[in-house]
């Protein structure tokens, strides 16, 4: 499975099958986390087989017995983009293991977890083995979140014509998982630049940030470089295409 098969076929799964993680699949999940913790600066760390399943006591998941805590040093720069962006490359590659997967960010409780002096967990990935099939228990939890449809052009905005692999990267971004669903991240294409940016950085729209990148990366086969930024400090000559829908 390539990575944008797992882009097309990922979505959020709550409903997990009590059966342990093997022991090989541990070893590999853990080098994934290894190789992303060091390409980004995080300390994200697995836990498996854990029974202890009131940590997520929200009743908006089942058998949640294998998780990745989002953790990071308090004084890491640009944590929430890179949590989100490092992360989604671990959720894609577990796709292409075979599990199901779902981001945490507000349905569990930081003070049932033993958070190291000094650092910041922001968020949970919890994942495991799924039915195929979504259960109905699955459609219940998901019809309570944001129910959105959105064409393309919500995603971004140009005055000009745009290029087809910017499209691509925008059609990815479309499938991109965001907290509540609320799809916050928007793109500006202007003068063959590519701009990103959300309307709270240093909110869960920061985690959403670095999941929308990561999937623009993958559609547009990375052909297409992103440049991160605040709204308020793109070019005033950008003002026009500024429109946050």
């Amino acid at each position: 499975m390539t990575d944008l098969q797992a882009v097309r076929q990922r979505i959020s799964r709550r409903d997990f099958l009590d059966k342990p993680i093997s022991s090989q699949q541990v070893l590999q999940i853990n080098k994934l986390i290894e190789n992303n913790n060091q390409l980004s600066g995080l300390e994200l760390k697995a836990v498996f087989n854990d029974e202890e399943t009131h940590l997520f006591p929200y009743g908006r998941f089942k058998n949640p017995k294998n998780y990745i805590l989002m953790l990071c040093d308090k004084s890491l720069e640009n944590y929430n983009f890179k949590i989100g962006y490092y992360g989604q490359n671990i959720m894609l590659n577990l796709v292409k293991m075979g599990f199901g997967a779902c981001w945490a960010g507000i349905s569990f409780s930081r003070s049932n977890f033993n958070i190291p002096k000094g650092k910041r967990l922001r968020a949970v990935m919890i994942f495991g083995y799924v039915n195929e099939e979504i259960s109905d228990f699955e459609k219940f939890v998901t019809s309570s979140t944001v129910n959105v449809n959105h064409d393309l052009d919500y995603f971004y905005s140009s005055s000009e014509s745009v290029p087809e692999k910017f499209i691509d990267g925008i059609k990815a971004v479309s499938l991109a998982p965001s907290a509540m669903n609320r799809q916050p991240v928007h793109f500006i294409y202007k003068d063959n630049m590519t701009f990103s940016y959300v309307e709270k950085p240093n909110s869960l729209q920061g985690i959403d940030l670095g999941i929308a990148v990561k999937h623009f990366e993958i559609g547009s086969n990375g052909e297409i470089p992103v440049k991160i930024t605040e709204k308020q400090k793109l070019s005033p000559l950008f003002n026009n295409l500024l429109i946050f829908k």
